[in-house]
Parts: structure tokens; C-alpha cells; sequence
């Protein structure tokens, strides 16, 4: 394939070489092309990810050259980088000239021939028979709808007990005294009602061809049978068209958000107007863990969320996550959210959400996961008590909705002085700093634990956690420390701010969102949290020249 022979030319060439049936080889071409177009699709999504992760290393290796000039730690960041680097010119490389890169066996196994001491391995021929046999270990019997039992070379039968026998088509080139195994009592642990409503869904139709000749074909479901060898024998798996299941959950019952963490699922149920019902925490100590134990506990929590929204009748929102960031982050956390983040497979346990909710016939709704957190942990954790995690599950549900998130407090939002990062300490009004008008707060420099208006003395007063202030008055020299002259902020500008925050007649007191001490009482301007309502109910008295009734 890879050389450009004509797949006929292909086929009958192994056909004659391999003593192999058509539809042998056809399975085996179909998985073959699979794993290429699989690894050809999937190749940009790797450059990107190396990409980020080179990204991450250097500004690690940067951090730490600072910090742990000649540490070991260094050095191995170093070394991490430059496999990082050649890793991506392999794969520029290879996206260039087309070329896919397959292994069958596993890379792992095939480079412990380098090492076999260190391996386990008495000499290269033990570990060529160990290659050999893992290589061998799995085949695939593809299967059609229009073939007896849904499929030629693997045809299952109903037993009067319930179990089935299967009658398997072998190769011509294994020589044996029979062309079929036949395997009695074969039970399926889970999908056998499926297995066996596929199985008689074959029938015999009458069709109509273009020249209107009546033919009869059959027509039923493909059933695909993989053969999988362990250390405990021979393993089957039965792959049938999945039946769509009717929908047992309605919007409009409100919606269950999903918050998905390395170690464990945040959940939190809506009613129909967006208020929140109850929360959940759903653990997963995967660390340690082995695959096939770390799927068992991402199974059960999966199937503990989707028993949850079918009693509810409400259906799951999740985000909609990008999960080559997460990996990029392992190259820039510490050894111990490294290796929980390694543990936990978000593209698992989104595949295995889905999978439990068609089967179960739950609607599942996927949203833009940005700024869930923020929303969370800001509007809705304080006010119900509720964890940061379960505030931005709450926060997917309401968005799942359709329902728009505004900040608690929506006075004065956009007039948040923040740090100017040009300069360590100056601080500006959003928008009033030309070169920077979406400031942000950078570093560890000391900031105002609150910020007080008085419109109508014409004031802004900036108070510090050290007990001191910084007073910002109308139509005076603002200084250098309340608002950067030299970052060219336009005075007329703030002069025509503060008069537009005077005509709005009322007192506003704002501390920062991730303060913890922004809502604590400035007992110096003798103002405390009574003294000052917050979102609606300081809109609904503003008519009246009140700013609460809490006085």
C-alpha cells in the first residue's frame, strides 16, 4: 500500500503468499488503513502539543536557571527539552513527506532488544519469541450486513440455553484437516441480549436492480468478532451497530453540570430556572492505580452520574475540553500534579460519560468551558457554601441552560483599578492607560485591599492592608503612585470618569475578586458590610437615593 501497488494487484499477491481468503484479506486491510488515517489525523494535534510543551520546559528551564543555577533539576529539564525539540522536527518531518511511523507489538517491546540484560531477556532470541507472539496476538473477522449471521468467516448461532456457538473460517495456509473451528458455549458477560437481537435481525428481502431485475439479498447487522490473546487464553469481543435508545431526559427539568478533575467529578444539579438543587463529589484515587483499575473506578463513578440524571429526567452538561492543554501542563507543575494529572485520562472518562448515557438515553450537551471556574468560585461559591469545584459545575449546568452568568456585584465593574505591569506599583483605571488598556495584575506587588468613591466629594480613596491610603482627588495632581503619568493616562478623561461616577449619586465600595480581604470592614472610614448592598438590591433603591435598608 505504502509503495503504490494497486490493491488488486495487493490482494491477489497475498492472497496466493498467505493462503488467505477475500474477506481475510479485507479485514486486514480495513484495521490497517484505520491506524493510518487515525495516525495522519491525530499527527497535527501532536505537533501542537510538543509545541506547548517546548513552550512550558523553556520557561521552566528559565524559572529555574534563576532560582537553581547548576541544579540537577536543571539539567534534566534541559535534557527533557531536547528530546522535546527533536521529537518535533520529527514530526514537521514526517508531516512534510507523508511518511506514517506504525509498529506492531509496541515500541516498548521492540526497543527492550537494545537492552536485554536490563530487560530480563537471556539473549536476542528469547526476546525475538516474546516479539513474535505479542505481534500475533490479536486478529480481526470483519463483518457485513449483507452476509449470513452478519458475518462470512465468523457465523454466530443461538443455542437453546442461551449461550452460542461460533463457527470460525480458518486460512488455507495453516494446512489443517478442517477449514472451520467450531467453539460450543461461548456466554457473553455483558451485550449478549444486543449480540443476539442483531443475529436475527438477518433476513432474506427482495430488491429491484437498475436494469429491474428482481434479485433477493439478504439484509440484516454487521457483527465483527476481534480474537484478543492474554495470559489467560483467547479472549472474543463482539462489536454490533449500536440501536439508538429513546430520550429519557427533558431540558426543560433543568440539567445536571459535570465538573471533571484529576482526582475526582464535581457534580451539581439545576431545576428548570437555574437554581441549584444539590451537589455531589464523586472521588477518584487513581493514583497508583493500574489501567484496567482506574477504568473499573471511572466506570463506576460514570455510571453512579448517568443512574443520577435518569432519575432526575435532567440531562448532563460537560465542557467541551481541549485535552492537549492538559498535557502541556505536565511540563510545568510539580512532580506530584504531574504524575496525578498522568493518572487520570480525561479522554477516558468523557468517551466512557457518553457511552453510559447512550446507552441509558441521556441527553448529553457540551459547552464552552471558559471561565467556568472563575464564575464559580466567584458567584456561587461564597453565596451557597458550596467548594470552588462544585460552583463551576454549577456554572457548566446553568450554561448547558442556555442562562448568562454577570458577576455578584455589578456596580462599578468596569472602573477596578489594576496594576499597570510596565511598572511595579502604579496603578490605573481600565481603559485610561493607552498602552495598555486591559491591565491585569502581575507580580507580588503590593495592591489596595479596597478601593472606596465618593462621588460626591470627587474622590477615590485606596486603602492597604499596611492601614495606610492613597486619596485620588478631582481636577489635583494624581500622583505617581495611584495613577502612572509617565504610561500617558489622559486627565480629562479620568477628569470626565469621576464626574459621570458623581452623577450617579451613590456610594461604591469594591474589593478585589481574589482578595480574601475585600470584604472585610474598613473600620477607618467607618463604613462596614451593613452599611452597603450589593447587585440588585442596591438597583432597586437607587431611585430613592438609598443605597440599602440594612442601616
Amino acid at each position: 500500500m505504502r509503495a503504490g501497488v494497486p490493491r488488486n494487484e495487493l490482494k491477489r499477491s497475498f492472497l496466493l503468499r498467505f493462503g488467505l481468503t477475500a474477506r481475510q484479506f479485507n479485514a486486514i486491510r480495513i484495521e490497517l488503513e484505520g491506524k493510518i488515517a487515525s495516525i495522519q489525523e491525530r499527527r497535527p494535534e501532536w505537533i501542537e502539543e510538543t509545541k506547548g510543551r517546548i513552550k512550558r520546559a523553556e520557561e521552566a528551564i528559565g524559572r529555574l536557571e534563576e532560582k537553581k543555577p547548576g541544579s540537577s533539576l536543571l539539567h534534566q529539564k534541559k535534557r527533557r527539552l531536547a528530546i522535546l525539540r527533536t521529537k518535533l522536527e520529527t514530526l514537521l518531518a514526517d508531516q512534510e513527506s507523508g511518511q506514517v511511523r506504525l509498529c506492531f507489538g509496541s515500541r516498548r517491546l521492540f526497543r527492550k532488544q537494545f537492552a536485554l540484560e536490563e530487560s530480563g531477556y537471556v539473549d536476542h532470541a528469547a526476546w525475538k519469541k516474546d516479539w513474535q507472539t505479542e505481534r500475533s496476538s490479536q486478529f480481526l473477522v470483519l463483518g457485513s450486513k449483507d452476509e449470513t449471521a452478519g458475518n462470512q468467516s465468523c457465523q454466530a448461532v443461538a443455542e437453546p440455553d442461551g449461550s452460542l456457538r461460533l463457527r470460525l473460517r480458518l486460512p488455507d495456509g495453516l494446512g489443517g484437516p478442517s477449514k472451520h473451528l467450531v467453539l460450543e458455549g461461548v456466554r457473553f458477560a455483558y451485550g449478549q441480549e444486543a449480540i443476539l437481537q442483531a443475529l436475527s435481525a438477518s433476513r432474506l428481502v427482495t430488491a429491484q436492480t437498475k436494469t429491474g431485475k428482481l434479485v433477493r439479498k439478504r439484509e440484516g447487522s454487521a457483527v465483527s468478532y476481534r480474537f484478543v490473546r492474554d495470559r489467560s487464553g483467547w479472549r472474543v469481543f463482539v462489536s454490533v451497530e449500536a440501536q439508538p435508545v429513546a430520550l429519557v431526559t427533558r431540558r426543560l427539568a433543568g440539567a445536571v453540570g459535570l465538573d471533571i478533575n484529576e482526582d475526582h467529578l464535581a457534580v451539581a444539579e439545576t431545576e428548570r430556572f437555574g437554581n441549584l438543587v444539590r451537589i455531589r463529589r464523586l472521588g477518584l484515587n487513581l493514583y497508583g492505580k493500574s489501567e484496567e483499575q482506574a477504568k473499573a473506578i471511572i466506570g463506576n463513578a460514570c455510571r453512579e452520574i448517568v443512574r443520577a440524571c435518569t432519575e432526575s429526567g435532567k440531562p448532563l452538561v460537560i465542557e467541551r475540553l481541549d485535552l492537549c492543554k492538559r498535557k502541556v501542563e505536565l511540563e510545568s507543575v510539580d512532580p506530584v500534579r504531574a504524575r496525578s494529572l498522568s493518572s487520570f485520562s480525561y479522554a477516558k472518562a468523557i468517551s466512557m460519560l457518553k457511552a453510559a448515557s447512550f446507552r441509558a438515553g441521556v441527553e448529553v450537551i457540551e459547552v464552552n468551558p471558559a471561565y467556568t471556574s472563575v464564575i464559580g468560585a466567584v458567584n456561587h461559591a461564597r453565596r451557597h457554601g458550596i467548594g470552588s469545584h462544585q460552583g463551576a459545575a454549577y456554572a457548566v449546568a446553568r450554561r448547558g441552560l442556555g442562562l448568562s452568568e454577570r458577576p455578584s456585584v455589578r456596580e462599578a465593574i468596569d472602573c477596578l483599578p489594576r496594576l499597570c505591569p510596565r511598572k511595579r506599583g502604579h496603578w490605573a483605571l481600565p481603559g485610561l492607560c493607552r498602552r495598555n488598556p486591559g491591565t491585569r495584575t502581575v507580580g507580588s506587588t503590593v495592591r489596595p485591599a479596597s478601593w472606596t468613591i465618593y462621588p460626591g466629594r470627587g474622590m477615590i480613596v485606596y486603602g492597604f492592608r499596611n492601614g495606610g491610603s492613597q486619596v485620588i482627588k478631582k481636577g489635583c495632581d494624581h500622583g505617581t503612585k495611584a495613577v502612572p503619568m509617565d504610561d500617558l493616562v489622559d486627565q480629562a478623561f479620568l477628569v470626565e470618569e469621576l464626574r459621570s461616577l458623581k452623577a450617579v449619586g451613590k456610594l461604591l465600595v469594591r474589593g478585589f475578586p481574589d482578595d480574601p480581604g475585600s470584604r472585610k470592614t474598613d473600620h477607618g472610614l467607618g463604613f462596614g458590610e451593613n452599611d452597603v448592598s450589593q447587585g440588585s438590591e442596591a438597583c432597586r433603591h437607587s431611585r430613592h437615593r438609598r443605597v440599602g435598608q440594612n442601616r
